[in-house]
């Protein structure tokens, strides 16, 4: 009986023990659960970061493939010394570290540059592919000559022409009144000569016209006449818009050009504004 009763005692001693572990086991697990809804965020942060930062000073950058995806006419306005300075990156830099929107925004300040695309190639190099805008034109824009691209954008001013050939770029003078609007119908003029093979050498905007200087194939070499066209985006209402237009007086020009070197007449003007009738201006023989 006496042993009975001390198994009795010592099996309520474990039972208690064990209880005992049990909730000193949920308190430490709620504790930690505590801690680590709390701090963990934290925990995790500076681990993640303390890991970045060591590997990201085994990761320097050492060279930068500058890439022009294409060819312009404006090249060589975009010198590697150029992009070094502008991007603001230096060999050294830590490559994880640095941000390419930033990198992108920089370089795309840069007048000459059209579109920018940034690539990061560990563990120590950039692949920068840039494009450049291409002149146009000439655009004369408060007594200054300024490149115009062919979308009728105004890059940068030409105070430099060591790499552009002016002689192979029209000059476009607008308007005194000009807003800049009306470039594109210029170019839209311009466009359309060039394709029809005709060189072009300057266009002037006025509020009724589009003086392009051209020339005739029979013509000596140097002289150049006056073509104009209507200017706006629709004659009346109801009539055709500006590039049907130019389409058809280029019609009309291919014809009266016909004529006038069948009989070997030099012409000072062609006017291509009315509909159906073309006025040309009689030239003097040099």
């Amino acid at each position: 009986m006496m042993k009975q009763k001390q198994q009795q005692r010592a099996l309520g001693s474990q039972s208690r023990r064990r209880r005992s572990r049990l909730l000193w086991l949920s308190v430490v697990t709620l504790v930690a659960a505590v801690i680590l809804i709390t701090l963990g965020p934290k925990i995790l942060f500076e681990t993640s970061h303390w890991i970045t930062e060591r590997v990201s000073r085994n990761f320097l950058l050492e060279e930068i493939e500058w890439q022009e995806i294409g060819d312009s006419n404006l090249s060589a306005f975009v010198t590697q010394e150029l992009l070094w300075q502008t991007s603001g990156l230096r060999k050294g830099d830590e490559v994880l570290k640095v941000q390419l929107s930033e990198i992108e925004a920089r370089l795309l300040s840069i007048p000459w540059i059209e579109s920018v695309q940034i690539q990061k190639k560990i563990p120590s190099s950039l692949l920068v592919q840039y494009s450049v805008h291409a002149a146009r034109a000439l655009l004369l824009k408060k007594n200054q000559l300024w490149f115009l691209s062919n979308g009728g954008q105004i890059i940068a001013p030409a105070s430099e022409m060591r790499t552009v050939n002016s002689s192979d770029l029209p000059v476009v003078i607008p308007a005194l009144t000009s807003d800049g609007g009306e470039l594109d119908a210029a170019l839209s003029v311009m466009n359309a000569l060039e394709e029809a093979s005709r060189v072009v050498y300057e266009v002037r905007l006025a509020k009724d016209r589009i003086v392009v200087l051209s020339e005739l194939p029979y013509l000596s070499a140097g002289r150049k006449l006056e073509l104009w066209f209507r200017n706006g985006d629709k004659k009346d209402v109801g009539e055709a818009p500006a590039d049907l237009q130019i389409d058809s007086a280029l019609n009309r020009l291919n014809r009266v050009a016909q004529y006038l070197i069948k009989n070997n007449i030099l012409v000072s003007s062609i006017d291509l504004r009315g509909a159906k009738k073309v006025v040309v201006n009689v030239g003097k023989r040099s």
